[in-house]
């Protein structure tokens, strides 16, 4: 597992925002999924507040998203 790029949490949330996901919800599209679930594993201590939003991003790569395959 590589560790966290991101020093805070205002660095993941711009990643996070730049990656199509919003942070303030649970609605994760596929391009955020893509983005979230590695950065859930590599940065535990930062994800905290992105929880909700890290389980609709597993529910979209299990293909419960209906841009799953855009």
């Amino acid at each position: 597992m590589q560790a966290c790029a991101y020093a805070d949490a205002d660095s993941l949330t711009a990643a996070l925002t730049d990656a199509g996901c919003d942070v303030t919800g649970s609605d994760c599209s596929a391009r955020c999924a893509e983005t979230m679930l590695p950065l859930e594993r590599e940065c535990r201590s930062l994800i905290g507040p992105y929880r909700a939003l890290g389980q609709a991003c597993i529910t979209t790569e299990r293909g419960g998203s209906a841009d799953r395959f855009d």
